[in-house]
């Protein structure tokens, strides 16, 4: 979870990201796992900036990443979705 947290933190200080949602396998990897990326996370960024961003767990279903791949394929092939 640092390594992630830190690239996080990197992404986040450029794009001023508030929210940052873990689904999918990762996920499963629960509670601890986002503590350790908030750890490096808050560690990494300025202080204001790190008190704005936060991760969370994702409340969907697990497979939802791969929902949404489908929904974007389907949508650029056929523009159903």
């Amino acid at each position: 979870g640092r390594r992630l947290g830190d690239a996080i933190a990197a992404i986040a200080s450029i794009l001023n990201i508030q929210r940052i949602v873990i689904s999918g396998s990762l996920a499963d990897l629960g509670p601890t796992f986002v503590e350790a990326m908030q750890t490096e996370l808050t560690a990494s960024l300025h202080p204001m900036l790190a008190a704005q961003t936060n991760i969370q767990l994702s409340r969907l279903e697990r497979d939802i990443v791969l929902k949404g791949a489908i929904a974007v394929v389907l949508s650029a092939e056929t523009g159903l979705v």
